[in-house]
């Protein structure tokens, strides 16, 4: 469902350029890194959610370097919400109020296992 959503080339250039942004970035390793927490914090906070998180990811996983209201964990990419904000043109933010409702995004498995409701990204 959500890989249908795809408007990019996984394996084109502008994905080679932010993996290597990921893995030049040092944020490999950076669990439960102070600063990154409280971004999150203040993200749940600000919203009204319960939950946040700051998430990584590279080829083929997602892991969330600190979360707010969980504990962190990794995911596979694909059928993931970062994997289609990386997908959107020019990494332009991803705002899904409603996932629930949202096609794209209903059955993915972050909002059936763990009751996601709402996304934002922006990739930087």
């Amino acid at each position: 469902m959500i890989g249908q959503a795809r408007e990019y080339n996984p394996t084109g250039l502008t994905e080679l350029r932010r993996q290597a942004r990921v893995l030049t970035s040092g944020v490999f390793g950076m669990s439960g890194d102070a600063e990154l927490s409280q971004i999150a914090e203040r993200v749940a906070a600000e919203t009204g959610f319960p939950f946040s998180a700051v998430s990584i990811v590279d080829r083929s996983t997602l892991w969330l370097a600190v979360a707010y209201g969980f504990d962190p964990r990794e995911f596979t990419r694909p059928d993931s919400f970062c994997d289609a904000a990386i997908g959107v043109r020019n990494y332009a933010p991803l705002c899904v109020p409603d996932a629930w409702h949202e096609p794209r995004f209903k059955f993915a498995p972050a909002v059936l296992e763990m009751n996601v409701r709402a996304y934002f990204a922006h990739l930087s």
